[in-house]
């Protein structure tokens, strides 16, 4: 939990292509009852407010993705705005940031990421991801 009323996930689904996985994260979220979720390698390259709410439930009003490239990657944020709002959504090549608002007014950064194979990749990745965290105050 961070801070008062914020449940959150964090889950590698290792794609949402399946119909079945599909099933098992909406229970999951559901049953645990989460206002954030962060789910990683989703492999889907559009995202759209149907399929947020076929994937999480209906309380997951407000998200942001980031495409798979091909069969790889893909990034979903998703959120509950009776609780929290997230603005200042920055994409990067393997991650998203916002700027999470609480209702108590407390303000945070989040970073989802799915990061790249290979020395090369991973290095100019952390660079990146330096970089970001240098603009969010």
């Amino acid at each position: 939990m961070i801070g008062p009323n914020l449940n959150v996930a964090d889950w590698n689904v290792r794609g949402l292509n399946d119909p079945a996985r599909r099933k098992a994260v909406r229970e999951f979220v559901t049953s645990v009852r989460v206002n954030l979720v962060c789910l990683q390698e989703t492999k889907l390259d559009v995202i759209d407010h149907f399929m947020v709410l076929q994937y999480l439930g209906p309380y997951f009003d407000g998200f942001a993705y980031l495409p798979a490239v091909e069969t790889h990657g893909g990034v979903l944020l998703a959120w509950d705005t009776t609780v929290i709002t997230i603005d200042q959504i920055q994409l990067d090549t393997n991650f998203l940031t916002g700027c999470v608002h609480n209702k108590d007014g407390m303000a945070w950064w989040i970073s989802v990421v799915y990061a790249p194979q290979g020395n090369r990749p991973k290095t100019q990745f952390l660079h990146d991801l330096s970089a970001r965290r240098a603009v969010c105050p």
